[in-house]
């Protein structure tokens, strides 16, 4: 027997941009882990359930909505999509001239 205790699959990370096809604006973004070596093809992508849904809380239908893969979600500012280009945007915010919202805080127990 091995003592050595197994190593987890290793696996790549993608994320998901799931935006309104005719403004550019990001609902939500999903990242999928991938196990590495699987075939581009065969990769998986945003379900469909998950597109009527967010479709539904907007007020849209799921034609709609389009989704692109891109980098990282990027914490600097706003992130769009160029609809025309297809591109992912950030608008950086100005510290100067826009008061920057804080990220919720951790609540500690008693």
């Amino acid at each position: 027997m091995d003592p050595r205790p197994p190593l987890p699959p290793k696996y790549n990370e993608t994320h998901h941009y799931i935006f309104d096809r005719r403004n550019g604006d990001v609902l939500a973004t999903e990242t999928i882990w991938i196990e590495e070596g699987v075939e581009p093809g065969t990769r998986r992508t945003v379900r469909h359930e998950l597109l009527a849904s967010l479709a539904a809380d907007a007020g849209k239908k799921p034609a709609d909505l389009d989704v692109i893969e891109g980098p990282a979600p990027s914490r600097r500012g706003r992130v769009r999509v160029d609809v025309a280009t297809r591109q992912i945007v950030v608008e950086e915010h100005d510290d100067q001239d826009s008061p920057r919202t804080a990220a919720p805080e951790r609540l500690k127990r008693p």
